[in-house]
């Protein structure tokens, strides 16, 4: 499978940021932040939203400020 971004899992997923943060108790503002690149995702969250988004930590693209 192809790498797609955290914005592209959530959209495959068929959730808003307003739904996602809903479900991991954080703000939408965060959830944007996350896939803007704007604010590094730690490894918990991280892996809740693979979950969520039903997609294997090894198909998401973060961007270059994460690795």
């Amino acid at each position: 499978m192809q790498k797609i971004s955290l914005k592209e899992a959530r959209l495959h997923a068929g959730l808003t940021q307003a739904e996602v943060a809903r479900q991991i108790h954080r703000g939408r503002q965060t959830i944007e932040a996350w896939e803007n690149g704007n604010r590094i995702i730690d490894t918990v969250n991280f892996l809740l939203l693979c979950r969520i988004y039903q997609i294997d930590i090894d198909d998401i693209f973060l961007p270059c400020e994460y690795v």
